[in-house]
């Protein structure tokens, strides 16, 4: 059984970057998703994630992420952009390990804090 759809860091970075613009499309400004509902995925995002680790990333990164056990990351910074990750080594937690470093990285140099 799959648990994962294949994914690309663009397509991942493209849906962050809806989750960051409200649920707007930036790239056509055409609605995706509700105001409401665009709120409540970045609230579970926030709180369920990145797994049992969803609490200490939420207080290290600051931003709503959601990983996939295939390596993959998904994040937005509201109002600025998406991120998308993917590198397959996983933690015991099953997050990307150089993918959650990276993150922090980015992060950190384009100053995405919420």
């Amino acid at each position: 059984m799959q648990n994962s759809m294949m994914v690309t860091s663009q397509s991942l970075a493209n849906l962050g970057a809806v989750l960051a613009n409200d649920g707007i499309k930036p790239w056509d400004n055409e609605r995706f998703i509700s105001h409401e509902d665009n709120e409540l995925v970045k609230k579970l995002l926030t709180t369920v994630g990145s797994f049992e680790e969803s609490k200490e990333y939420t207080i290290k990164i600051e931003l709503p992420i959601k990983s996939g056990t295939g390596g993959s990351l998904l994040a937005c910074a509201p109002q600025k952009c998406g991120i998308g990750i993917f590198s397959p080594a996983l933690d015991q937690h099953g997050n990307s390990l150089a993918g959650m470093s990276l993150l922090q990285d980015v992060v950190d140099q384009l100053e995405l804090v919420v």
